[in-house]
């Protein structure tokens, strides 16, 4: 396995997850035009709030993600599913490079007990 390829392409989505993270925040964070409105543009204004922290928080978890496997590169567990120590498809850790568990593990944890 090529860990400096990982390395790579991890290295670059950390760029682009802190770009994405650090214009939600901007957006979330500019002050509002002290304009009174109505109850509709209040609401509009609520629910446009309302994506951009949520763009924020999964740019957020991405950036943790994507650190973690940084880590594991460091510490030489990357590659190695998270449940049961055995290798993580290599098609898998080309679509998702900070993949921390095998498809089989990885379904069995999103469809919950």
């Amino acid at each position: 396995m090529n860990l400096e390829h990982y390395r790579q392409q991890l290295l670059g989505e950390q760029q682009r997850a802190l770009t994405r993270l650090d214009r939600a925040v901007a957006s979330v964070s500019e002050p509002s035009d002290g304009v009174p409105h109505d109850t509709g543009d209040e609401s509009s204004r609520g629910e446009v709030r309302y994506q951009q922290l949520a763009h924020a928080e999964a740019a957020r978890s991405l950036l943790n993600q994507v650190r973690d496997a940084l880590g594991r590169i460091e510490n030489g567990t990357f590659g190695r599913c998270a449940e049961d120590g055995q290798p993580i498809e290599e098609a898998r850790l080309e679509a998702v490079p900070w993949a921390a568990y095998c498809e089989r593990h990885d379904r069995r944890r999103s469809s919950g007990p």
